[in-house]
């Protein structure tokens, strides 16, 4: 359509915001917007309804967050929130910080450091009886093998396979077999 225009932007983020503020246009940010919440906790009903843990990537929190009030009409899983080294301001208070050895990670869309979602991810482990786990590139780097020797998936990603990897070393499965 002659209507749309597709803009590329260096600072999505930043024009996004001026674009809004320029036209009156609603911005709405995962990390802070209540209405995303609504389209994640719809993925709930794409899940098994018999599963007993969810492990969840987390940068703002948002999805963790939509997802557990999908399923509070449900039986809830037990929700294990997955940041990594650099970036773990939700799950600060849920590991010990001595286990990380590095504060770099190959899993860079891990980037919300203000964590405004904080109190609620807190709540739904509470809930959930679940935890927070900071994954480390080790762990991911063994997702990534798994997914390509195992599932046969061709070049994963490192943001793709942490929830993956979050699991692994939750059980316990740093190297790959």
């Amino acid at each position: 359509s002659k209507d749309i225009i597709l803009h590329e932007s260096e600072t999505p983020r930043k024009d996004a915001f001026q674009f809004s503020k320029k036209t009156g246009a609603h911005l709405i940010s995962t990390s802070t917007d209540d209405h995303c919440l609504s389209g994640y906790s719809q993925i709930a009903k794409e899940l098994p309804k018999d599963i007993e843990a969810v492990f969840v990537p987390a940068s703002s929190g948002a999805l963790a967050v939509g997802l557990f009030q999908g399923y509070k009409k449900n039986a809830v899983p037990h929700f294990f929130i997955t940041q990594t080294p650099r970036v773990h301001s939700l799950v600060a208070l849920d590991v010990d910080e001595s286990e990380i050895t590095s504060k770099s990670s190959m899993a860079d869309a891990i980037s919300d450091v203000v964590g405004a979602r904080k109190d609620q991810v807190h709540e739904v482990i509470r809930r959930t009886v679940g935890a927070g786990v900071v994954v480390e590139d080790r762990f991911i780097n063994n997702a990534m093998k798994i997914l390509v020797k195992q599932l046969k998936i061709t070049n994963p990603s490192p943001n793709g396979a942490l929830a993956f990897a979050g699991f692994l070393k939750v059980f316990g499965r740093a190297e790959f077999p």
